[in-house]
């Protein structure tokens, strides 16, 4: 089971923002089930570096919406 599932309210009614939210979302649940597989350590530094890039990536496309 997920750690995080996407529903309707966790959606800000704008499709690129929500396109890369659920895009976090699998992230987080990747790195979640890596974990419960005992796997973390293998591929935690890949999944957190991911996270890091895509969430400033995210943040940027946010900005051009304010």
């Amino acid at each position: 089971m997920a750690l995080i599932s996407w529903n309707d309210n966790l959606s800000v009614h704008v499709g690129e923002i929500d396109r890369q939210h659920q895009q976090l979302i699998k992230m987080i649940n990747d790195l979640d089930d890596a974990m419960k597989q005992g796997k973390g350590k293998e591929v935690l530094g890949k999944i957190v570096k991911g996270l890091s890039d895509y969430t400033a990536y995210h943040f940027s496309t946010e900005e051009r919406f304010t």
